[in-house]
């Protein structure tokens, strides 16, 4: 998403760090927009590791089965362990990433 808030702090209900965004991310935490929806990360063709692209969790929601159509139910990478803990360690790197980019202006 190119309009991320990094000053935004969502409210505890779905953010009970109190943390802004762009501390979330710094922590390799996930950012919020300003509809308090977390920002979730979207692999396009279904596979880890592979292209993503970010997306808000209530879009993630409503467009589920258009997304997720590439794979039959129960062949998720999110299956395999080990695939699975790689993909939470990119999220994590990724976030962290994205916030050193804002603060170095890029």
């Amino acid at each position: 998403m190119k309009n991320i808030d990094w000053d935004y702090v969502a409210p505890p209900s779905v953010n009970n760090s109190g943390k802004s965004n762009l501390q979330l991310a710094l922590d390799g935490g996930v950012p919020f927009t300003k509809d308090n929806h977390k920002i979730e990360l979207h692999h396009l063709t279904q596979k880890e590791p592979g292209a993503m692209v970010e997306i808000p969790a209530n879009k993630h929601d409503e467009f589920t089965k258009a997304l997720h159509g590439l794979v039959e139910s129960g062949e998720s990478f999110r299956n395999d362990k080990e695939l699975y803990k790689q993909y939470n360690n990119f999220r994590n790197n990724y976030w962290k990433m994205r916030a050193r980019e804002h603060l170095e202006g890029k």
